[in-house]
């Protein structure tokens, strides 16, 4: 059975090269292009693992794996993005450290 991965990325283009790549590789996509997609996959999928961009329609990566974890999903994620040092915008008040060290468990 394969590897079943939940794709936040809303250029469609680049989520179809990762897609096209991840699945020649053997894996299952589900791709959601902002939020609310995906947060519509988190729960009707079975999902492994979740790439997710920080920026992107009706809710940021950041707000969506939050809001998983909120309700005890805790399917692993990995932030893909490209705003480098623009992190901070998000939420000038909240540093992105103390952002990530919420969704990390150190106990694995």
């Amino acid at each position: 059975m394969a590897t079943n991965i939940l794709l936040l990325e809303d250029d469609q283009q680049l989520s179809d090269t990762v897609k096209q790549f991840l699945t020649y590789q053997g894996y299952e996509v589900y791709c959601a292009y902002d939020g609310l997609q995906a947060q519509d996959l988190a729960y009707e999928k079975h999902i492994d693992i979740m790439l997710l961009d920080v920026k992107v329609p009706h809710q940021n990566g950041f707000d969506f794996l939050q809001n998983l974890r909120d309700n005890d999903v805790q399917t692993p994620a990995i932030f893909i993005t490209s705003l480098g040092a623009n992190l901070k915008t998000l939420n000038p008040s909240i540093s992105l450290a103390k952002r990530l060290s919420n969704h990390i468990n150190m106990s694995n």
